[in-house]
């Protein structure tokens, strides 16, 4: 028999291929999805182009080439390298650490042009915008802790790689390494120069100001407000941050103890606008 006669042995050109897609670009290898791994078609003899069932095939991470469609998928997006990459492969990805600013929420994807959407601008304390390397804190100069978190380096902010102007945040308010020594999310002032806030304000309490009073809830990290605690004069306090409340009296629930606790037997009383138990005290759950 010549040897231009004698079967072609897939095997070598299929166990070659690492990727759905480069698999069944080969009509005659078939992708084994339970093993990920590109196998011979056991009739590979037979079958044709046209014959071959379509696969779905889904694609790599380092396929994606935007940050939108990179984190839909579980995958990282590394956005001073503009890489897509497997989150089982970030370390060998990036033996060196080069990537410096990365993100798997879509939320946080950065756009380009002048309003740029950047990954700092979701932190919003000093100490937090201080720990991404990408990043550097502006302060606004009250001298309470307020400010913005914003890309730049030890020079400056900056958009994408260029310098921006000096105005943007002057060089007095930049803080790159360190931060303000005041820290009172601008609910304070502090005492002399020291990081001591004075008694704070606007329904705040904690050694900078961060946290709401009891019967109020809210975030009042870098300015942001306190709101009181809406549970129809049945709790005294709610979650601070979420302002669920704590019902305190018998056989009334929700999250702003609005119904009664019907598993448990308790009902509406129209009269008396509140919750009265079905049966005997023994049958409700005390």
């Amino acid at each position: 028999m010549k040897l231009a006669h004698c079967p072609e042995d897939p095997t070598p050109v299929c166990r070659q291929l690492h990727t759905c897609k480069a698999c069944t670009s080969q009509h005659f290898c078939r992708w084994r999805f339970e093993h990920a791994k590109c196998v011979p078609h056991p009739q590979h003899s037979n079958v044709s182009a046209e014959a071959v069932e379509p696969i779905q095939c889904q694609n790599v991470c380092s396929e994606y080439n935007s940050c939108l469609n990179c984190t839909q998928e579980e995958c990282i997006w590394c956005q001073n390298e503009g890489r897509c990459v497997d989150k089982n492969a970030y370390t060998s990805s990036f033996p060196y650490g080069q990537c410096r600013e990365w993100t798997t929420v879509q939320a946080k994807c950065r756009t380009r042009g002048s309003n740029e959407n950047s990954q700092c601008g979701f932190y919003k304390t000093c100490a937090k915008c201080r720990d991404d390397p990408a990043c550097g804190w502006c302060d606004d100069g009250s001298k309470t802790g307020l400010g913005t978190c914003m890309p730049g380096g030890y020079a400056g902010p900056t958009l994408h790689i260029q310098s921006l102007p000096s105005s943007t945040c002057p060089q007095e308010r930049w803080h790159f390494t360190t931060c303000p020594v005041c820290q009172c999310n601008g609910h304070a002032n502090c005492v002399g120069n020291t990081s001591t806030c004075q008694p704070c304000a606007n329904l705040t309490t904690g050694s900078h100001c961060e946290y709401c009073l009891k019967g109020y809830y809210g975030n009042p990290v870098n300015g942001g407000k306190c709101v009181p605690c809406n549970c129809n004069k049945q709790a005294d306090d709610c979650n601070r941050e979420t302002g669920k409340c704590y019902c305190t009296t018998k056989g009334i629930i929700g999250d702003q103890c609005e119904k009664c606790d019907a598993t448990n037997h308790y009902h509406s009383d129209p009269n008396n606008k509140s919750c009265y138990c079905e049966y005997s005290n023994l049958s409700c759950n005390f």
